[in-house]
């Protein structure tokens, strides 16, 4: 039965992306209990009702770039803005900056 239930949430996960169904496979093969696999995928696939499908794989993918395969780690990812890209160094180029040879 419970096999039977996380074939389901696998396509189901399917119809999300790649990344979702990655994650919830992730969990599927290192947690003890199928029972927790479930509970937390299905937790994992209401949040692309309550935000979309989406932002439910943009936030999987990224869970799995740092991974983190947790429920409330993909729950904190879809609610998080994302992080600005990395601003350039400002050029600090001016008289009363001192260059690397006032220290050697």
């Amino acid at each position: 039965m419970i096999e039977h239930t996380l074939t389901r949430t696998l396509l189901r996960a399917a119809a999300v992306g790649p990344a979702t169904v990655a994650l919830i496979e992730h969990q599927a093969n290192h947690r003890r209990h199928p029972e927790e696999t479930l509970r937390s995928a299905q937790g994992i696939l209401r949040l692309a009702r309550d935000y979309s499908p989406a932002a439910l794989e943009a936030a999987c993918e990224r869970a799995l770039v740092l991974r983190s395969y947790s429920y409330r780690a993909v729950r904190t990812l879809i609610t998080a803005p994302t992080t600005p890209e990395a601003q350039p160094a400002l050029d600090l180029v001016h008289d009363n900056v001192r260059g690397p040879e006032y220290f050697q």
